[in-house]
């Protein structure tokens, strides 16, 4: 199989666990709270780095990023 054909299914799983722990982090406080935070943080450039292989493929024709990143950008700024 190619590894291709799954990047827009990593990408969308990948800002679906940012908005996810994003919210986990809203929910508690104290240590748990940065954890959440930093783990959100880490799966919103997880899925750069996915944009940035779709990007290098040519496979974001006709893609907004702005969009796609939309909801994990508004979680991320809700601290």
């Amino acid at each position: 199989m190619d590894w291709k054909q799954n990047l827009h299914n990593y990408l969308k799983d990948e800002l679906s666990d940012s908005v996810k722990y994003a919210e986990l982090a809203k929910q508690t406080d104290g240590l748990p709270r940065q954890f959440f935070w930093d783990m959100a943080k880490e799966e919103y450039e997880h899925a750069c780095s996915v944009w940035h292989m779709m990007k290098h493929e040519g496979m974001t024709q006709g893609m907004d990023k702005d969009a796609v990143f939309q909801t994990a950008d508004i979680a991320l700024k809700k601290r």
